[in-house]
């Protein structure tokens, strides 16, 4: 995952929180538990509405691997 320094992390934080709330809405008029977006080379979850414990680590290789979002995603 890319990591921002100075005014690009500023940036990206404020376009972060900006899109956050159309998302969770969107999550929670549908009944989705989390919105994910995952990076397609190495199945990192690189986005999460909510922050949960899956946020962050890879479908490709990490705890969630077993689940069936990672057979999705492979």
């Amino acid at each position: 995952m890319a990591r921002f320094r100075g005014r690009q992390a500023l940036a990206r934080a404020a376009r972060i929180r900006t899109d956050r709330a159309p998302r969770r809405s969107f999550a929670d008029t549908f009944g989705y538990r989390d919105i994910l977006l995952l990076d397609p080379a190495t199945g990192a979850v690189a986005y999460s509405v909510r922050k949960l414990p899956d946020f962050g680590t890879s479908l490709a290789s990490g705890p969630y691997k077993g689940t069936g979002l990672a057979a999705v995603f492979r």
